[in-house]
């Protein structure tokens, strides 16, 4: 079995704000603007705030089943049949969103840095990397991120403080116009974006002082939350929403323009790896707790025999992520538009 109590709650500190950062950062402001406008600023901070809820009550009940996680206590809560499907969902949650950042690390270590090699030899290496990284266990990838993490916090800040000068509050305005839908709708979208903090449920018995979390994972949220949220009215500020809801990536725009003097410029590259350190952590953390939760779920003995089958899974909902992500997008659209409808029908038959 996995050994248990190999981290402590400062490595899971810096952990959970490189997830909650997150993979999805480059494209958050984009995502946002096209949704709730100048308004992206509120939905984070309310998702943050409901997440912080769900942060609370993940660390109350996972006290309560010390030395476990959500795949072995939740056949006690809910008994076996129940707990093993809750279980599972899980499980394969973790994997799903290990393929998800595992297809968009790959996409941009290959457009970025490996333009002319293969993608598959470009996928199978990261594999073969992330494989190697989660057979010697979570406290190596602790460490990892312990190591980095504070110096990509600095870089992060330091580039939005670089662009201090080119943003406008006025570029923000108007704020509160946003229709109740739409703001339904972000808010919806992130809380999906912090609702990555479930990984505690599988983290919390590797932690050896686990009564040291409840602070240190709220800490955690609310640097990420400060983060998202400055990098959103960062570009916007600097951008406008109109020119921000056409740009691919617009936090790259937005570190494009920080400049050093005249001597140091073109900071997105350095900018580019820090994302990548973060992407490799997100990938190594999820493939970890996707191993752990499939070991846990069959009962295996050794979680390092399973590695070698489970990893090729993500290769696998890799192909079908982008397809599957468009699904749920376009139900997602679909609802969005029929609960509209249905709205205004309903609005329209009561004032009459």
């Amino acid at each position: 079995m996995i050994k248990r109590g190999t981290i402590s709650p400062r490595q899971v500190f810096f952990i959970l704000i490189m997830l909650l950062t997150g993979i999805y950062i480059l494209i958050l402001p984009r995502h946002m603007v096209t949704m709730v406008g100048t308004d992206g600023w509120l939905v984070l901070l309310v998702g943050g705030l409901v997440s912080s809820l769900m942060l609370f009550f993940i660390n109350r009940i996972s006290r309560k089943f010390p030395g476990k996680t959500v795949v072995e206590f939740a056949p006690v809560v809910m008994g076996p049949f129940l707990g093993k499907i809750l279980g599972g969902i899980l499980v394969v949650y973790y994997t799903f969103l290990a393929a998800v950042s595992l297809r968009i690390f790959a996409e941009m270590l290959k457009s970025v840095l490996l333009s002319d090699t293969p993608r598959w030899v470009v996928v199978l290496a990261l594999v073969a990397l992330i494989t190697w990284i989660v057979q010697n266990g979570l406290e190596d990838i602790a460490r990892f991120t312990e190591l980095l993490a504070p110096i990509i916090l600095l870089l992060l800040i330091a580039a939005l403080l670089g662009d201090l000068r080119y943003m406008e509050a006025i570029r923000l305005r108007p704020m509160f116009q946003t229709e109740p839908f739409s703001l339904l709708e972000g808010f919806i979208s992130s809380l999906s974006y912090f609702g990555i903090i479930i990984v505690l449920l599988m983290l919390y018995p590797y932690v050896n002082a686990p009564k040291k979390l409840t602070i240190t994972s709220l800490l955690a949220l609310a640097f990420a939350v400060i983060i998202t949220m400055g990098f959103f009215m960062g570009t916007v500020a600097t951008f406008g929403i109109y020119e921000t809801g056409r740009m691919a990536w617009p936090v790259i725009e937005l570190v494009k323009m920080v400049r050093v003097g005249e001597f140091l410029e073109r900071v997105e590259s350095l900018f580019l790896s820090v994302w990548l350190s973060i992407a490799f952590i997100n990938v190594s953390v999820l493939a970890f707790c996707s191993v752990s939760g499939w070991t846990q779920l069959i009962n295996a003995e050794n979680y390092r025999k399973l590695t070698y089958p489970i990893m090729p899974l993500p290769l696998i909902l890799k192909s079908l992520a982008q397809r599957f992500i468009g699904c749920l997008r376009l139900i997602q659209v679909e609802f969005y538009l029929w609960f509209r409808y249905y709205a205004n029908n309903t609005a329209f038959h009561i004032c009459s």
